[in-house]
């Protein structure tokens, strides 16, 4: 007999003042990401930060073209760490989005194919952070395995 279940996993919502010095200055730099977005066809603009262990962080943002193939803001920021920081291990990920002009404190998360690519590149031991926003308004702070629940590992093809 088959059983059901239902997949609870923890979080937290956070008034934008409760973040690290860290996650705070990261969410800043993943909302001015977001105004580099070329979002001509959904107006959905993103912005992505990625901070690594080492304390190196970068950026990215979406790009559509006519036929709806999108490089989402985090698989861009992704392909900036540097190698050597990737194998520091990542300490958080920040992601924003809504629809360009509006006010919303609508929460932007990351698709899952975003979260497997994150989770493509963290070490075994190690689960960041993962900290979601709109572009105003309470934030997410939730860890990135807990977020993908049931995940294919790499280390599932060895």
């Amino acid at each position: 007999m088959a059983r059901q279940g239902i997949i609870v996993f923890p979080y937290e919502e956070l008034d934008r003042d409760e973040l690290t010095a860290d996650e705070s200055f990261d969410l800043m730099a993943a909302t001015e990401a977001r105004f580099k977005a070329y979002a001509p066809y959904s107006s959905f603009k993103c912005g992505a930060a990625i901070r690594t262990k080492d304390g190196r962080a970068v950026t990215g943002w979406n790009v559509e073209n006519v036929i709806y193939e999108v490089l989402h803001a985090e698989a861009n920021a992704l392909g900036r760490v540097e190698p050597e920081s990737r194998a520091n291990g990542l300490k958080h990920v920040v992601t924003i989005g809504g629809l360009e002009g509006a006010d919303s404190e609508e929460i932007a998360a990351p698709c899952g194919f975003c979260r497997q690519n994150l989770l493509e590149i963290v070490r075994p031991a190690d689960n960041p952070v993962v900290i979601m926003a709109g572009v105003r308004g309470r934030v997410i702070r939730v860890k990135l395995k807990d977020l993908l629940p049931f995940a294919f590992y790499p280390a599932l093809l060895k």
